[in-house]
């Protein structure tokens, strides 16, 4: 199996969890003498078997990006830490961005203070657009990467 498609049958199975879980907790209450909809107890089963699929293919994921190298020598792991690092930037560069960028007037109300932007909202919006880039690269040399890889 491709790491891709593991990551795939993971991300699957992550939202049968989920649907499962609703269905349980629709089915954890009925009113007097309606049947329930659904036996929560086959359904709470059937979750807890994707659970341990999912840590199944965790298992198998994580031990392939701790020793699958990049031809940079990087491994998968590094560069998923170093992507995680530079979104981790970004967002807090929107933020910034977001709190610096005066509102409709820069006032409170009319008669009140006048605020200004503590930042440079256009230089912190390039930083922002050339993390994004750097970030579309690095995802895209990941998944050309999750696409060669074959998992055990």
């Amino acid at each position: 199996m491709k790491l891709a498609e593991a990551l795939l049958t993971r991300a699957e199975l992550t939202r049968k969890v989920e649907s499962l879980k609703q269905r349980v907790l629709s089915a954890a209450r009925v009113q007097e003498g309606a049947p329930p909809v659904e036996d929560a107890t086959t359904l709470m089963a059937q979750a807890f078997t994707a659970i341990e699929s999912i840590r199944d293919l965790e298992v198998k994921i994580n031990r392939s990006n701790m020793v699958a190298a990049f031809e940079s020598g990087a491994t998968c792991m590094e560069q998923l830490a170093s992507r995680d690092a530079l979104r981790a930037k970004r967002n807090l560069l929107a933020e910034l961005a977001a709190a610096a960028s005066p509102g409709r007037n820069g006032y409170y109300s009319n008669r009140e203070i006048r605020w200004l932007p503590g930042a440079d909202v256009a230089a912190t919006q390039n930083r922002i657009d050339s993390i994004a880039a750097q970030i579309h690269r690095l995802n895209t040399r990941i998944q050309e990467h999750n696409w060669a890889m074959t998992i055990e």
